[in-house]
């Protein structure tokens, strides 16, 4: 029994390159516009996710408590695997390194985010975790496009190249924006101080709350500023019994307001709420004994916050 050595060397070469493919590469009639496409998606949203991961190291704590709502077993570990599928995997993307997999593991992050936690109707719903879920799902399809690491990766391992002209084109123009927009991404969230939380009330625009009634949306519930630094909503409550909030500024996570440490859960709930640091707070909890309208209130500069029945409010 004879073996075709070279049979056996050209199917070895063949699985290698097409695991290279997948892992490395994409479609190499790739033009050179279509390249160029696919560059500017993934320096947009590897900027965008590296930032959003960025601002989750250290890991805060409202992470794994919204992790562990949706049932995920060790949710602390399963938060700091998504913060830094969202850091580490926009780097990635920013310079077309390992492509197909960080867009996998980022788009997984996202789809977790739309369809589980926000409940967004797939392809219809309208919502900025899903069109990045979307994004993702394309660059794991598509791979990087013919200016990337990746791609001279694949070309070397393969024993291919492109024509010596276009490729040094490609490289320089390619790899100084891509490693000066990582290295500006990089500075700015490293280097560059954060606003100082002690007095993080002057730059509060807006106020919201973010809780288990809107499915911890800090923009889903924006609150009504009433003179000076105090704010106000009344929000109707559908489903009596233990809620749990924070206070929100500037539609996001970056400046919130929780508790300092556990407290029981009462109402009319009455008490002075601090500013996040780390994820160092913890929720706000209240039991609302009864289906209805009740009103919340926060004031920005001595953060002492409220939440009673509208009506007694309003009455009284």
């Amino acid at each position: 029994m004879t073996h075709d050595t070279g049979s056996i060397k050209r199917t070895g070469g063949l699985l290698r390159s097409s695991w290279m493919r997948w892992f490395f590469g994409g479609n190499d009639s790739y033009s050179l516009l279509s390249s160029v496409g696919l560059l500017a998606l993934r320096l947009h949203a590897g900027y965008t996710i590296m930032s959003a991961g960025m601002s989750k190291i250290p890991q805060p704590g409202w992470i794994a408590d919204q992790v562990a709502g949706m049932g995920f077993p060790m949710p602390t570990v399963f938060a700091f695997a998504a913060s830094l599928s969202e850091f580490i995997g926009g780097a990635l993307l920013i310079v077309g390194l390992f492509t197909r997999p960080a867009a996998f593991f980022a788009a997984f992050t996202m789809g977790v985010a739309a369809f589980k936690f926000h409940g967004v109707t797939p392809v219809t719903g309208l919502h900025i975790a899903q069109l990045y879920f979307w994004i993702f799902l394309t660059l794991m399809m598509t791979g990087p496009g013919r200016i990337s690491l990746d791609h001279l990766i694949l070309k070397k391992s393969i024993g291919t190249s492109d024509r010596p002209g276009r490729r040094s084109v490609l490289l320089l123009v390619a790899l100084p924006v891509m490693l000066l927009l990582a290295g500006t991404t990089i500075y700015r969230q490293v280097f560059i101080a954060l606003p100082d939380t002690t007095t993080a009330e002057a730059s509060i625009e807006s106020v919201s709350v973010a809780g288990s009634f809107n499915d911890w949306d800090p923009q889903a519930t924006p609150m009504q500023q009433d003179d000076g630094s105090g704010w106000s909503v009344v929000l109707d409550i559908a489903d009596p019994g233990v809620i749990e909030f924070k206070f929100t500024a500037n539609g996001g996570w970056e400046i919130n307001a929780g508790l300092a440490e556990p407290a029981q859960a009462t109402f009319p709930a009455v008490g002075a709420a601090t500013l996040d640091s780390g994820g160092d707070t913890v929720n706000i909890k209240a039991y609302v004994p009864n289906p209805g309208p009740v009103r919340f209130t926060f004031d920005t500069e001595t953060f002492a916050y409220t939440l009673k029945p509208a009506v007694a409010i309003e009455e009284g």
